[in-house]
């Protein structure tokens, strides 16, 4: 596939979206100092994004394609708060614009720190906050206790934690219930093969 090919793939069509929807649907998120209010106009979602590869990317263009679409059909505002790759670093609390995002990541980023990138996303103490890990990384995967631990939803393309022992995925789900968060996974085997349907 070359250069143009991926430019015309259509973000509609990817459908690593669908665990967000999908646990979003059957329960809001829940969050230390969240109200209960399931007749909220909107729910606002704080998604802190780790990976901006092909799949990243892929993610990120279509939260921002649909957000329309998601506000009206499931009543659920996006807003994509921090985003980190191997080099840099991006948080803020207002939100990242859409048409900013590649350039800011670079221009206004900082060396990326995984610690700090947690430890920024519990001290904003957003409601709805989620986990977003879009990549193939142990280190990334490794965290993620932690980031449950902290009442913080997460969704993941990440096989390493799902694929690993099973007392690790076990203890995961566990501590997700014992939170009262979520933690998703789905991906596929293969380099790329789209799902037809889980």
């Amino acid at each position: 596939m070359n250069a143009q090919e991926r430019n015309d793939i259509s973000y509609e069509d990817v459908k690593s979206i669908k665990p967000i929807v999908k646990m979003l649907r059957l329960n809001d998120v829940q969050h230390a100092g969240q109200a209960d209010n399931p007749v909220a106009a909107h729910k606002k979602i704080n998604l802190f994004i780790i990976g901006t590869g092909n799949v990243g990317t892929a993610f990120i263009e279509q939260i921002f394609s649909q957000a329309d679409y998601l506000t009206r059909e499931y009543n659920i505002d996006f807003r994509i708060v921090a985003l980190a790759n191997t080099r840099h670093m991006l948080i803020k609390r207002s939100g990242i614009k859409h048409d900013e995002w590649k350039e800011e990541l670079k221009s206004e980023g900082v060396s990326t720190d995984i610690d700090l990138f947690v430890q920024q996303m519990f001290s904003l103490n957003l409601p709805g906050s989620i986990f977003i890990d879009n990549t193939a990384s142990e280190e990334i995967s490794s965290i993620y206790r932690m980031i449950l631990s902290g009442r913080i939803s997460i969704v993941t393309c990440n096989k390493i934690a799902a694929s690993s022992a099973y007392e690790n995925y076990y203890e995961l789900k566990r501590i997700a219930v014992e939170k009262g968060v979520h933690f998703r996974f789905e991906s596929n085997v293969g380099a790329g093969l789209p799902i037809i349907q889980t």
